[in-house]
Parts: structure tokens; sequence; C-alpha cells
């Protein structure tokens, strides 16, 4: 007799089998219930502007109107352009988008923008850019600091843009010049046909270790002068894992090895090809390098160092940036709850480790320089040793500085050029200004003459027009906002873009958009337009902080290379050129090459 039950293996198979189809069947109601509930509320949120009797464009689940992320259809910029043209063409003041299912206002009327930036500034004080101030160091930079931090770090960083600071930076510019001049005068020399991406120079990064491995009493960062090697030898390149810097020897060694040109072209008119944007982008390191750290960095002189390669990871995002970056945008709380980052990790260690060793080289040694890290030091030391910017701050800035100034003023002078190659009349035009400004200043471009070259400015400005460096702006509503002359509230948390682009291809401001005119920003064109048509620096109270130097140094570019060589664009270059979809700022994907002509 049996006292308890069996069962056969067949059995246990059926009901093992049955469970499984439960549990199947579970996941598959979960799964369900969750899309649900994702879609209702995706749903509820692409009513909103409806319901808020705003015109809108439709939305597209789960994306709302962020499909560039995904289908590529645009330019990162493109986007936000396409969304003014279409609610321009419908009429519309201004508009709502989504991305995925978070709500965002696109101004497309000047008065409103103006209204935003300027004029009700204080409930839009805030960018709309994803800070976790708390577990990233360069969240608490003066372009992502928010509410009531903001007010006093720009204050405190202000006085580095005062007009006697610009004067010192203007001759750290001059002297970046001449390198930059130096560089093309040797190429037109030897006739060298160059794809500049495969020679970009010495960068600040080497120059950071020299600076904080140099004796006590050496505060010159000049170091072209230094002796040359007997012979070079790679075999001497030692490297920090940590920082991916170079010990003193190389970096001396990279420096002394470029060719001191001759000046035996002065009779004779010598011609080269060179691709644009990375000959320009060797100048703007060199000045950031100059004006930033104190240091000589020419930049025309070895291969791609480790401060470039990671500046780069700024502008040249990869597929998981791309990810990360729309999860920040479109769910910012649960990001900051997750703890993630708007830096890369890598990149931020790299400046972080290469302040910390420059702060404390200063600091042991007593070395101090003209620059704009040592004015960081100096908000420290001039408190009374209380500390006025935490390290973190120096960093963040510092980062700022760099940033701004690595590819930006890059970027706006590599169109200028190309657009100026292309309309030998405009460029001959902007050349005679020069010229005549020199003239009047013993043959020399100086500090006020620089001033007098309205037109170099409104070559600069057509150029910013066609290809604003700033691609968009974007604030967030900081409390309850009601609309100019309508009965529309913007509540606190919605987002406010507008597309700079936009407005400089508008042509009711701008007719024929796509022509280079740089008349268009003469002073009388300029009074007959609405001021915030036109606003590639921001406007307002938190306009870029870098506005004077970052135009001041695009003039000198401008004014040195005109004033030293005929430009053409070779026949190397494709045209028309087409914009990279895959980056955060206006870059042609095709390489523009030009030719030089030395006068």
């Amino acid at each position: 007799m049996r006292t308890s039950a069996s069962y056969s293996p067949v059995c246990f198979s059926a009901m093992a089998v049955v469970s499984t189809g439960f549990i199947i069947f579970d996941l598959c109601l979960i799964v369900g219930a969750a899309f649900l509930a994702v879609l209702i509320y995706f749903k509820h949120s692409y009513r909103y502007w409806k319901v808020k009797r705003v015109p809108y464009l439709e939305p597209t689940f789960p994306l709302g109107n962020d499909e560039y992320f995904f289908t590529k259809s645009a330019t990162f910029a493109g986007e936000a352009k396409s969304w003014y043209d279409q609610l321009k063409a419908g009429g519309h003041k201004f508009g709502g988008v989504w991305s995925f299912s978070r709500k965002a206002l696109v101004l497309v009327d000047p008065d409103y923008i103006r209204d935003v930036l300027t004029q009700d500034f204080h409930h839009f004080a805030n960018r709309d850019i994803f800070v976790n101030e708390k577990f990233d160091p360069e969240g608490s930079h003066l372009f992502n600091v928010r509410n009531a931090h903001w007010k006093p770090l720009r204050q405190k960083l202000t006085p580095t843009f005062t007009s006697g600071k610009m004067r010192m930076m203007f001759e750290s510019v001059m002297r970046c010049c001449d390198h930059l001049v130096d560089h093309l005068k040797e190429c037109a020399e030897t006739g060298e046909n160059i794809d500049s991406r495969e020679k970009v120079g010495l960068e600040t990064g080497e120059f950071f270790w020299i600076s904080n491995h140099c004796k006590p009493e050496s505060n010159a960062m000049d170091l072209r002068g230094a002796k040359r090697p007997s012979s070079y030898d790679s075999r001497k390149i030692h490297s920090n894992p940590d920082t991916g810097l170079f010990f003193t020897d190389f970096a001396i060694c990279a420096l002394t090895k470029r060719k001191t040109p001759n000046c035996r072209s002065a009779e004779k008119n010598y011609s080269f090809k060179s691709e644009i944007w990375q000959t320009l982008s060797c100048f703007t390191t060199d000045v950031i390098g100059s004006v930033a750290f104190g240091v000589d960095c020419n930049s025309f002189s070895k291969e791609e160092s480790d401060f470039r390669k990671y500046g780069k990871l700024f502008f040249r995002p990869n597929l998981l940036d791309y990810i990360r970056l729309l999860f920040l945008k479109s769910f910012p709380d649960l990001a900051r709850k997750l703890r993630l980052k708007l830096g890369n990790t890598r990149r931020t260690k790299f400046f972080s480790d290469m302040v910390k060793q420059t702060i404390d080289h200063r600091t042991q040694f007593k070395v101090t320089r003209p620059d704009f890290l040592q004015l960081l030091i100096n908000m420290n030391l001039e408190n009374d040793g209380k500390e006025t910017l935490s390290f973190d701050q120096i960093v963040a800035n510092t980062i700022l500085f760099f940033v701004a100034g690595f590819d930006t003023s890059s970027t706006a002078m590599n169109f200028a050029l190309f657009e100026l190659a292309r309309n030998p009349d405009l460029q001959e035009k902007a050349r005679q200004e020069v010229l005549q400004v020199m003239a009047r200043n013993d043959g020399k471009i100086t500090y006020p003459g620089l001033q007098e070259m309205t037109y170099v400015k409104q070559v600069l400005d057509e150029s910013m027009r066609m290809y604003p460096p700033g691609l968009t702006l974007s604030r967030v509503c900081t409390k309850d906002y009601k609309l100019r002359n309508t009965d529309i509230v913007i509540e606190k948390g919605t987002s406010v873009v507008i597309s700079t682009l936009g407005l400089g291809r508008d042509p009711e401001y701008f007719p024929d958009p796509q022509r280079f005119d740089p008349d268009r920003f003469s002073a009388e064109e300029k009074a007959k337009r609405h001021p915030y048509v036109h606003i590639p620096f921001g406007e307002g109270p938190r306009n870029c902080i870098g506005l004077r130097f970052g135009v001041m140094q695009s003039k000198i570019g401008l004014a040195r290379v005109l004033s030293n060589f005929r430009l053409t664009v070779s026949p190397k270059t494709k045209l028309p050129i087409t914009l990279d979809k895959k980056l955060f700022m206006l870059k042609a994907n095709e390489t523009i090459y030009w030719k030089a002509e030395k006068l």
C-alpha cells in the first residue's frame, strides 16, 4: 500500500511545460501592460500643446519630434531649423514640439526671443542642458550652472575679458598668428600639397608637462629657442598612462624639429593646397594654449597629441554619446537619480590631471603667468585663503574656455575663408581694408586698428549667419510665464528652443539667404532689421562671456591670412558642400581644400 502519491517522469515533464507556459504568459501580460501604460502616457503627453491651444508639430511615437537621432535625415542643427521653417510657413510665432515625451516650445518671432533672452530673463535664467553638479565636475562651469549659482560665478569670471585683458590677449593671439603665417609660407615655398589632417600640431598637453617639470626660476614658456638636440630619438618618448602627457625631452625635440622658413619666396609667388579646417584648428589651439594656460605650443610641428585627441571628444560623439545625450535630454530627472554624467569620464580625468599638476607647480614654485588659469587661481588667493572656487569649478571652467576656443572660432574662420575664396571680389575688398588700416599703423595690425576693420567684421558676421557656431539656443522656464499679448502660459520646467540657423537662413530677414553677402551687416542694413535675428553668441545676461575674445581672435586670423595670401578654392574640393550629420557643430562632410598664393 502506497502512503504517498508518485508521478511518472511524463507527468513531471507535462507539469514543467505547463508551468513554463504560465511564466511566459505572465511575462507577456507584464510587458504588454507596461507597453500599454507607456503608450497611454505618451499619448497623454502628446495632447499637451493641443489642450493649451498652442500650434504644434505632429509627434511620432515614441520619438516625438526628435527623429534626427535615429533617422539621420537632417543635421543636428537642421532638425531645429526644420521646426522653425514649418512653424514659420504656417504663419505661427511659436509652436510646440516634443523630445520623446518631454515638451518644448520653439520660438519663431524675434520679439518673443527678445522677451525670453533679455526682457523677462529672470523667468528663463537656466539653459536647457542636463547638469549633475554633485557627480559631474564638468557640470559646474559657467555655461551649465543653474539657478542662483550662475550670476556670482559670471561676476567672478568677467574680469577675464576687460579691455586691459583683451589688449594683453591681443599680443598672444598675434604671436600665434606668426606660427600660422610661417606655416603657410613654408608650405608655399615648397609647393607642398598637404592634407592637414595628417599634420596636426604640438598641443598644449605636452607643455603642461613642461610647465610642471621646469626649473623653479624658469617662467619662460616659449621653447622655440631651445637648443636643438643633436638627434631625434623616438625612444625618448615617455608617457604617463594616466594623463597621456609627455616628458620634456620629447616635447623639446618635437618642437625644435620644425624647419625654420626662409625668406627666399619674397620675390616669387608660390602657391599650395591645404585643408582649411585643420590648419585653422591648429591656430586656435595655439591661441587657447597661450591665452588660457600661458604656453607657446606651436601646433604645426608634430602628430596629433593626447591633448587634441581628448579635446575632439567634445565635438565628435560616437553612438554611445548620442544615446546617452538623448537619454539625458529626454529624461533628466531619472538621469540624475541614476547619477549619469554629461561629461566623458576619461576626458574629464585627463583635463583634471593637467590642471592639478599645473596648479601644484605654480603654487610650489611661486610661478605666476598672465593667463586664464592664473586668474582662477588668484580668485582663491585673494579671498584671505577662503575657497572662492572649488577645484572642480576651476577644472570645469578651464575646460569651458578650451571648448569655446577649440572648434568654434576655427569653424567661423573656416567658413569665412571658404566663402571669400569662392568670391574673389569680396575677398579683395576685405584685403584692401586690412592693408589700408595696416598702412595707417606702420604696416602692422594693432589692437585699435583691428577695431577699424569694419568690413572684416561684416565678413565674420555673414559667415556666422550662414554657419552659426551655436546651432541652437535653449532655456528652461523657471517659473510660470505668460506670453505677451496672449493667454498662453509657459509652465515651469518647459524647454524653450531658438534656432539660430533658422533665423539666419530666413528670407524675410536675409533675402537670398544662400548667397554670401557681408554688406548685409553694414550699419545701414543692420538698422533695418530686428536686432534679435542675428544672435550667434546668444543675447542677454547669459550671452557668451567670451564674445569679444572670440571675435578678436577670428578677425586677427582673417586679417593676417588676407594680408599675406590670395585664396581660391582648390578643384580638389567637392562642391556644393554638405553638412556633417553626426556632429553637434556645423562642419562640411567634404574636405575643403584651398589654394593660397603668397602675395
